[in-house]
């Protein structure tokens, strides 16, 4: 008797199962590649920013705290995200720059780059968390980008 309702379930588990899959997407190589890609520039900023923090002032120094704040946040979710997916991202992070001067034109030039990925990933991506989560980061990233042109 239990193993015929087990069978009678089977059917029932393996639509479940698919229709988890049809919301929540199926990575394919962009994904992968937005994954990496967008992985680098964030650690990179990360990185910049706490380097330069210590030897920046007034609005350069408090705009790198909220940038590595931001970038630290969306980083996590985006590692955690491609786990789930099982697409590896590298989350060593990289020496910063401590360069005071440079660092708003690296940013700029940082932000630009992740502002395109996301934007791709969010209207284009397969894997439904990832592109959810794309669109959802993407307005942060465009106020950080128009704080740094603003810094400018």
């Amino acid at each position: 008797m239990r193993n015929t309702n087990l069978l009678r379930s089977l059917p029932a588990v393996a639509l479940v199962g698919t229709l988890g899959i049809a919301l929540l997407g199926v990575a394919n190589p962009a994904d992968s590649h937005f994954s990496t890609t967008a992985m680098k520039p964030l650690l990179q900023s990360i990185a910049d920013a706490e380097a330069v923090q210590p030897n920046a002032t007034g609005s350069v120094k408090q705009l790198a705290a909220e940038l590595q704040k931001d970038e630290l946040t969306i980083g996590d979710q985006l590692a955690t995200i491609s786990g789930y997916y099982n697409i590896n991202v590298d989350t060593t992070m990289p020496k910063g720059n401590g360069d005071a001067s440079a660092f708003v034109a690296n940013q700029e030039r940082s932000l630009g780059q992740l502002v395109g990925l996301f934007k791709q990933e969010s209207s284009a991506g397969g894997a439904g968390q990832l592109r959810a989560y794309a669109a959802e980061a993407l307005p942060i990233l465009e106020k950080d980008l128009a704080a740094v042109k603003a810094a400018h």
